[in-house]
């Protein structure tokens, strides 16, 4: 009966051990690091704004959207899109910004095509509906001439950036200013693969 019980108890700590290094990815037990997309996607995204006064939230995990990436310039690039299921068509508003301090978007420094190097390079602060947008609870905005969008980074680490953001868009439908405010995000940070 002794042989039995020290058996089982190597052959409980074997299975512990074979656990504990195989969890995170399928390579893990390889390489001893788990796979960085996956610790991305079990992190909690967060963020909220408002414009013309209707609140656009999300809080949860997201494999695509609501993270941030960096670039080897400095540069932030993110999407907040809420992933409720619930939600038919939701909004994404895109940004591209400093990865600290301040960055205040103009129509004249405005990367309206998303590209380096045209129009002062990737500074975007994009709203955009869903197509095709069969949901009439969204009003569509553009970033209109005299639009403005002012984005402050609040806090950067290695894995994690957040900030605020206000300003003004416009309104597709009426072509009237709309107002931008209480805008925040927290979202997961990884480095853009080049």
């Amino acid at each position: 009966m002794k042989k039995i019980t020290s058996y089982l108890s190597i052959l409980a700590v074997a299975i512990s051990g074979f656990l504990i290094t195989s969890c995170g990815s399928p390579n893990a037990s390889v390489t001893g690091n788990t796979d960085h997309a996956v610790l991305m996607s079990k992190e909690i995204s967060t963020f909220s704004y408002k414009i013309d006064g209707q609140i656009y939230s999300w809080s949860g995990h997201d494999d695509y959207a609501n993270q941030a990436a960096i670039d080897s310039k400095g540069e932030v690039f993110f999407t907040l899109m809420s992933n409720d299921p619930a939600e038919k068509n939701p909004p994404q508003f895109g940004f591209g910004v400093n990865a600290v301090g301040s960055t205040t978007i103009k129509w004249e420094n405005m990367d309206r095509f998303k590209s380096s190097g045209s129009n002062g390079g990737n500074r975007f602060a994009n709203f955009r509906l869903s197509f095709p947008n069969e949901n009439e609870k969204y009003p569509d905005y553009e970033f209109g001439r005299t639009s403005t969008v002012t984005v402050v980074i609040t806090s950067k680490s290695e894995t994690r950036i957040t900030g605020t953001f206000s300003g003004e868009l416009v309104n597709v439908a009426t072509q009237k200013p709309s107002p931008l405010t209480d805008g925040k995000f927290d979202l997961p940070l990884r480095k853009q693969k080049q």
